[in-house]
């Protein structure tokens, strides 16, 4: 898993169990230019590369629609820059979503959760990462991937998604708080594995460890499913690993998980609408272990709304949404 990252200062925070603090707006921030649509983030230091891999694509009805891979230099802090895709054949209209790294038959990869909803077609892509460009190498089709939101590698060519419902775009499953989600298994050799039990709307997906970890957005917690050596999911092993509101995304600083949580999803809705409609949301680092939890970073949606993924870096905590077109960089040097 290439989300891994350290450092110490999430050790501090797990101490603490107190609740929104006007500390957590006290820290300075710069934002950062993307496409529209940010709405899933990647590290990658894998070899020379010191980088934010972006997944960009327009997410609201009145926008031009606009997709794309972009990155970030984390190191010389440059703008923000187009990773231009090589290959992909007209027949795909790219529409991305959730995104992960890995290694595969010795090259660097990336997976891509593409929406072709105009087609009621869903995928998953794999693309060679090379210097400057992305390589179209694999289209994945399947009637287990019915509406999938988010990517994690599993090695090996192998990887597990979520399918947030049972249909795609399934609104009545989302206001019911119906358990019709999934998560899936893909082997890298063809054969598919489905949990045996359903969710109400999985959303954030990593492999940790010996497990796999997953957020649900309209269930409020976060589970683990034990795995099997060869990768599998070992049926009802499932178990809770904390509740929450409206979880969203992951990445992995040290021996913790980093998650956020949508805390209005009321304000949540009225923000995919119009951005002038701030939607407050937490980070919060988890240790999966004790099960404990602790804020990194709260807004009430003045720096940026609707945040989707956090990844913590040398002292910096970068921030990507779902909607707006930028990321946020937030200084915790000196917390």
């Amino acid at each position: 898993m290439y989300r891994k990252i350290t450092g110490a200062f999430f050790l501090v925070l797990l101490a603490c169990s107190c609740k929104t603090s006007d500390l957590y707006f006290s820290h300075p921030y710069e934002t950062i230019t993307t496409l529209p649509g940010p709405e899933d983030m990647v590290l990658d230091t894998i070899g020379a590369e010191k980088q934010i891999i972006i997944a960009c694509a327009s997410r609201r009805k009145n926008e031009n629609f606009v997709a794309g891979i972009q990155t970030y230099n984390i190191v010389v802090g440059s703008t923000i820059s187009d990773l231009p895709i090589k290959g992909l054949p007209d027949s795909i209209r790219f529409n991305p979503h959730g995104i992960d790294l890995g290694i595969y038959r010795g090259k660097k990869i990336l997976w891509v959760i593409n929406h072709e909803d105009d087609k009621k077609r869903q995928s998953i892509l794999r693309f060679n990462i090379e210097p400057d460009r992305l390589v179209y190498d694999t289209l994945f089709l399947s009637e287990n991937i019915i509406s999938p939101n988010d990517i994690c590698d599993g090695g090996n060519g192998s990887f597990y998604f979520t399918n947030d419902a049972g249909s795609r775009n399934s609104g009545l499953a989302v206001l019911l708080k119906m358990k019709t989600g999934s998560i899936v298994y893909y082997n890298g050799k063809g054969n598919y594995q489905v949990f045996n039990k359903k969710f109400a709307y999985p959303n954030g997906i990593i492999k940790f460890k010996d497990q796999l970890f997953f957020s649900t957005s309209r269930q409020n917690k976060i589970f683990s499913i034990q795995l099997h050596a060869d990768g599998s999911m070992i049926n009802d092993s499932v178990s809770l690993i904390t509740k929450g509101t409206s979880w969203d995304n992951f990445s992995v600083n040290g021996n913790h998980l980093i998650c956020t949580s949508h805390s209005k999803p009321i304000k949540f809705l009225r923000h995919r609408n119009h951005e002038k409609n701030e939607s407050p949301f937490q980070v919060y680092s988890i240790n999966p272990i004790t099960k404990t939890k602790g804020i990194v970073y709260h807004t009430d949606g003045e720096s940026i709304s609707a945040g989707s993924t956090a990844i913590y870096y040398k002292g910096d905590l970068y921030i990507c949404q779902v909607f707006d077109p930028y990321i946020l960089k937030v200084n915790l040097h000196h917390y």
